[in-house]
């Protein structure tokens, strides 16, 4: 029997959407891993503490029920605590009160940018 023409439009854009997500799945996992090399190279390092804040930068993998990739870079415990603290700045407290702030350290927000522009660029080169 001869396929109709809708059903030869739909598993050419069936086919075609399979290869978007291949790729776009691809491109997320590609990123994420390149942002925490990011993360682990630009993150503050403390002489007193070591390396463990900017070593503990990690990447995750989840699938979604429609068959994409949700991939979740975050920094393991029992570090995670310091990110909003070293990103944002805070105020440094003794017994007596408060007698400053911390300077923000900047390092999460621009590597993210670069990641979604990583990200973008590939999958846009790929299709």
């Amino acid at each position: 029997m001869a396929k109709s023409v809708q059903d030869q439009i739909r598993a050419i854009l069936e086919e075609y959407g399979k290869e978007v997500q291949e790729v776009v799945n691809k491109a997320a996992i590609e990123t994420a891993k390149e942002t925490v090399k990011d993360l682990k190279q630009t993150s503050p390092k403390s002489k007193r503490a070591g390396k463990h804040y900017a070593n503990n930068w990690a990447m995750k993998e989840k699938k979604i029920p429609a068959g994409g990739i949700n991939t979740v870079v975050y920094n393991k415990a029992p570090t995670y605590r310091l990110t909003h603290l070293l990103e944002k700045g805070h105020v440094v407290k003794n017994q007596y009160g408060t007698y400053g702030r911390a300077p923000a350290i900047r390092h999460i927000e621009p590597a993210e940018e670069r990641g979604v522009e990583n990200f973008l660029r590939k999958v846009e080169s790929e299709l």
